[in-house]
This record gives structure tokens, C-alpha cells and sequence, in this order.
């Protein structure tokens, strides 16, 4: 990846300072370089309103090295944001003067609605049609946003923070931060009730499903759109329940600065959870910033798929050929309307399929179904995910030891989506197989789906260019006969 047109912002957060730089295209988090410290500016922030000096100092080394990273880099286009801590502190002008110093500019210090609305634009932009509540969990807030889609209706941002409680001894009182954070969360009930989906964000919430998707034996431990789902409240809660207890038993030195979040962020789960017992919990990767970032594009931009544009971006990078649109639209032509598959997933995976082509043909089908479920895709969720891996997994000629390989991964797929995968993925196969990629042929529509019979047919006219075409055919067909059950 060339730094070229590169993108930075600097979030001077409640708990973390962070430097995040953008390589374009900007419709998806392309994440060049993310580089943060802890500073813990909004600790104890409810007592006396102040920014230690110690603390400041450490924030100020922090944007030192982050102006050697961004000339390094050679980013001219910057930003600096600054949050709950930054809005609350009554010496937070002697931050303000410093780093105007460092970085010939002003830190845009975000009210507190504006920075729940760019909390919600993250999940609007990072999550394929969103409808609930977003909440983004930091140091010094709690923002919340109610989504539908790609608009946000209501937005409201809250003194509830994971650092905010600690007293200058470093302890916590439970009892009295249960009161104040239902006290507040139920006057603003209209926010916590009746939800679909709700969206958590912050990285006390990633850490604690980091957790525990490790020691509940989930195939694939990517964070971002991992779902909780009613089935699986009460285990979830269970954990929640032992991490708390867990974490309280153990002395505040002993803890990493990311545990010392997990107490007040478990309590606003446990609350959550119990106003909201048919909710989905859905957990994001991303942030604040990357609702700015979105905030900033045209509408048009808005309006494009992230995961139609990621997989475009890694087909640029990766593809020999430019001919995924002809794949596409051969693809539709050749499945049932029967069968259901979102024109955005196929799409994505016509732009992935001649991505691998450099790994060594053995190891081509594991490799791509590894390489696409472990990537940063966004706008999908797990099982969308392991259904384009696998899919690309058959658009090769997968052996047996490597059926038994990703055996684990497919639990969480049905067998109708494991069908459709394996259909698709051997259409993919059937294309390269006779045009080698070549625009030319795929316009020839060597292959055809009859109606009538509710078969596919291959021309005669290929039958030069293709081995073994019977088998392929009656293996096709196999597949379509046991796909149109469902």
C-alpha cells in the first residue's frame, strides 16, 4: 500500500489518545496505521474537574510522537478530536495551547451530541442497515443513537463513563454507581426500550467480547458484527457475571489499563440486557472516528456498499483481471430466483475470485477461505463471512484433508447456506475453468440455465475448451437439485 493521499485523525479520548491513519478508498475503515497510549484523562473526571499534571504531560509526549508518524508518513490532511474528558476539564486550555504548538492547529473539541451522532454514523457506516441503538462506551460518556438504517433519529449523550467513577484512590463504589447510572439510563428509557439490535462500541466492549469469543470456543474470533443472540443471553450473562467477579477480586495494581474499563462497562451490559430481553447485541470494531470520517463523504460516497468497496479494493490490489462485473452478471443469470443471496454478497465475491491466484494452486482453496474470513471486512456479519470464505474455498478444488480442516468453521452455517456456497462456488469454478478470465469468452455464454428442465446446459460450442464437461455439468447440477429444496 503506497501512502499517497493518506488521511489522519488524533482522537484525544476520555481513556486513550489514539492516532488513526486512512489510506483511501475512504467508504471503508482502510486502516494504515492505528497507534495508541493511555493516558487516562477522564479518571475520577466527576470529583474535581481536573487533568493531573502528570497525565498532561503524558498526553503532550503521546502528540509528540504522533507528529513524527504523521511527517514520517508524509499525512498532510489531519484532524484533531477531542471528547468528554477534553469538553469537562477545567484546565483543559493548557492541552489545548500545547498542542496547537505541536501541530500548528486546533483540537475540535466535539459537544457532547456531536460526538453520539459520530458514534452512531460508525454503525451506520460499518454495519449493513442498522436498526436499534448504538452505544459507544468511552472513558468519560455514554453516547447513545437511535438508527434506522442509514438515518439517525435521536441522539443523547450521557455522563456514564468507565473511568469516570474511580476515586482518587482508585476504587470504585458499586452501589452508588448502580444508582446514578440507572438513575440516569431510566429517564432516558425512551432510548433503552423496544430495541432490535443494540450496537456496542468502545473498547472496554471489545475487550470483553475479545473474552469472550477466546473461552467460548467461537470458530472464528472477529470482533467486529459478532451477534448475542436471545439463544445465547444466558450463557453470555454468565460470563458477565464471573469476568465482574473475577476482576473485583483482584488488586486495582495487578489490572491493565483495558481492565480497569471492564467493571462499569459490565454494569451498563447487565442493565442493558435487562431492559432489553429480546435485543440482539451486536459488537463493533469501530468508533467515533470512523463516524467522522463518514460524516465528511459526499453523499454519493454514503451510499455505496463498504463491503461491495472493500472486496473492490482488495481486487485491485490482488486481481489480474478487471472483469468481476461480467462474472456478476453471469453469475445472476445462471441462479434460480429461487434461491435468495443478497446481490451485494455476490458482488463481493465475484470481485475476491481471481484475488488468490499468487498462492500455489494445492493450497489455493484453504488459503482463500482462511485469508477471507480473517479479513477486516465490514458490512457483513459471521455467517455472511465464512459464506463468501467458503464459497471462494469451492471456486478451487478443495481436497479432502481441507474439507476437514474448516469442518469447524461452517458450524455456524445451515446446510442451505453451505448448499449455496458450494453452488456458487463451483459456477465460479465452471467460469475460470473454460475463459481463463477472459472477457471475450465469458460474453459467449458458454453456460445457461434452462428453465425448463431447471438444469445447466453448457454449449456445444465450448466443448473444445472444457475437460471433462459432462462431470462438471452432472456435479452442477447435483448441487442445484439439492440447493432448490430449500
Amino acid at each position: 500500500m503506497k501512502n499517497e493521499n493518506l488521511k489522519a485523525l488524533i482522537d484525544i479520548g476520555s481513556n486513550t489518545v489514539r492516532l488513526v491513519i486512512y489510506a483511501p478508498p475512504y467508504r471503508f475503515p482502510n486502516i494504515f496505521l492505528n497507534k495508541r497510549f493511555y493516558c487516562d484523562l477522564g479518571r475520577g473526571l466527576d470529583k474535581d474537574k481536573i487533568i493531573p499534571e502528570n497525565k498532561i504531560k503524558k498526553l503532550l509526549s503521546s502528540l509528540n510522537i504522533f507528529k513524527d508518524l504523521l511527517n514520517d508518513y508524509k499525512v498532510k490532511s489531519f484532524e484533531i478530536l477531542g471528547t468528554a474528558a477534553m469538553r469537562e476539564a477545567k484546565n483543559s486550555k493548557i492541552i489545548l495551547k500545547e498542542a496547537k504548538k505541536i501541530f500548528s492547529k486546533k483540537i475540535k473539541i466535539l459537544k457532547p451530541l456531536e460526538e453520539a451522532i459520530m458514534s452512531g454514523y460508525s454503525t451506520i457506516s460499518t454495519i449493513n442497515l442498522p436498526h436499534g441503538l448504538s452505544m459507544d462506551l468511552g472513558g468519560g460518556s455514554l453516547d447513545l443513537a437511535k438508527i434506522k438504517y442509514d438515518k439517525i433519529q435521536n441522539v443523547k449523550s450521557l455522563n456514564i463513563g468507565t473511568l469516570r467513577y474511580y476515586s482518587p484512590k482508585n476504587e470504585l463504589n458499586i452501589p452508588n454507581i448502580k444508582k446514578d447510572m440507572n438513575d440516569k439510563l431510566d429517564s432516558n428509557n425512551f432510548f433503552l426500550k423496544n430495541n432490535k439490535n443494540i450496537y456496542l462500541i468502545g473498547g472496554a466492549f471489545r475487550h470483553i467480547c475479545k473474552k469472550y469469543l477466546s473461552v467460548s470456543n467461537n470458530p472464528i474470533e472477529v470482533i467486529h458484527s459478532f451477534t448475542i443472540k436471545k439463544i445465547e443471553r444466558s450463557k453470555f450473562i454468565k460470563f458477565l457475571n464471573y469476568e465482574f467477579k473475577l476482576i473485583r477480586k483482584k488488586k486495582y495494581s495487578s489490572l491493565s489499563k483495558r481492565e480497569q474499563t471492564i467493571p462499569v462497562a459490565i454494569l451498563v451490559l447487565q442493565k442493558i440486557l435487562r431492559d432489553n430481553i429480546n435485543a440482539n447485541l451486536v459488537f463493533s470494531a469501530y468508533g467515533l472516528r470512523e463516524g467522522y470520517n463518514y460524516s465528511k463523504l459526499s453523499n454519493k460516497d454514503k451510499k455505496r456498499d463498504a463491503f461491495v468497496e472493500s472486496t473492490k479494493f482488495f481486487s485491485d490490489l490482488d486481481s489480474r483481471n478487471t472483469i468481476s462485473s461480467e462474472i456478476f452478471h453471469t453469475l445472476k443469470s445462471l441462479i434460480p430466483k429461487k434461491i435468495k443471496i443478497e446481490d451485494r454478497i455476490i458482488q463481493g465475491i465475484c470481485n475476491l475470485s481471481d484475488a488468490n491466484w499468487r498462492i500455489l494452486s494445492p493450497y489455493r482453496s484453504i488459503q482463500s477461505f482462511l485469508r477471507i474470513a480473517r479479513f477486516s471486512w465490514i458490512g457483513i456479519n459471521t455467517v455472511e463471512r465464512l459464506f463468501v470464505s467458503y464459497t471462494l474455498f469451492n471456486r478451487y478444488n478443495p481436497v479432502k484433508k481441507y474439507r476437514n480442516q474448516i469442518k469447524e468453521y461452517l458450524i455456524v452455517m445451515d446446510k442451505r447456506e453451505k448448499v449455496y456456497a458450494e453452488l456458487i462456488g463451483n459456477l465460479l469454478k465452471t467460469v475460470y475453468l473454460i475463459t481463463s478470465g477472459s472477457k471475450k469468452l465469458i460474453e459467449k455464454k458458454f453456460i445457461y440455465f434452462d428453465e425448463k428442465s431447471m438444469s445447466y446446459k453448457l454449449n456445444d460450442n465450448i466443448e473444445d475448451l472444457m475437460q471433462k464437461k459432462e462431470l462438471q455439468t452432472v456435479k452442477l447440477n447435483n448441487l442445484l437439485k439439492e440447493a432448490l429444496k430449500y
